[in-house]
């Protein structure tokens, strides 16, 4: 069952690894023609960017659209972020103070996140955001389930001392054996496709930030040149 559990786990890993590089590569000569197409602008270069870093860190666009769902998708992120943390502790030994510091408040965004996805899917489901793919109800379910399997490892405890070897014996190449709780196995494999199934535009932002200043800089000189 090891042997079973690594070999799916290095799978996800290097497929990870591939999208990561791949994209990052794509965003190298994104970035490289935006400067040159940016040269002796910096000043309207530098204002792309930080209007781009607004849509992208603080959902300015989404606040515009529909306040609701921007309020619920800052408390997905937020408790999300959270649950992240707290599981920290698993990958690491010893464990930093600040990780240690949070697991109270990883508990409490456990909870939350649950709920925060059935506001973000009723807020649509109601709405008429025609930019909704089927592929977002897959992974807001996806996390979803993930977050309900890791409530209920909280409510009925499993072994955490067996799973942290697992975890760091999976990280270290010498797997250890899979813990017996086939609630954790459930909830290792959603995390598993989760990882499979992240979206594109997570790796992608800065090609899509890159279009869109670009398209911008491009109607700027268009309307310079009828100025003149």
């Amino acid at each position: 069952m090891r042997t079973v559990f690594a070999v799916i786990v290095y799978f996800v890993y290097a497929a990870f690894c591939w999208r990561v590089i791949l994209h990052v590569l794509i965003w190298r000569k994104a970035a490289a023609d935006l400067g040159r197409l940016t040269a002796g602008r910096r000043g309207w270069y530098l204002k792309s960017w930080l209007n781009a870093a607004a849509d992208v860190v603080f959902f300015r666009r989404l606040f515009l659209e529909n306040g609701l769902l921007w309020i619920s998708a800052w408390v997905f992120h937020v408790s999300f972020f959270f649950v992240v943390v707290r599981h920290l502790g698993y990958f690491m030994n010893p464990v930093p103070r600040c990780v240690v510091g949070l697991q109270t408040l990883g508990v409490i965004a456990g909870y939350v996140l649950p709920v925060s996805i059935v506001s973000i899917a009723l807020v649509r489901l109601t709405g008429r955001e025609s930019y909704v793919s089927r592929l977002n109800y897959f992974i807001l379910g996806l996390v979803f389930l993930i977050g309900i399997t890791g409530l209920m490892l909280h409510t009925f405890r499993t072994d955490l001392v067996g799973v942290k070897e697992f975890v760091l014996g999976i990280l270290t190449f010498s797997p250890h054996p899979v813990p017996h709780s086939v609630l954790f196995i459930v909830h290792f494999l959603l995390v598993l496709l989760l990882i499979l199934s992240l979206p594109f535009h997570i790796f992608i932002a800065p090609v899509i930030m890159y279009e869109a200043r670009k398209r911008e800089v491009e109607l700027h000189e268009v309307l310079h040149e009828k100025k003149k």
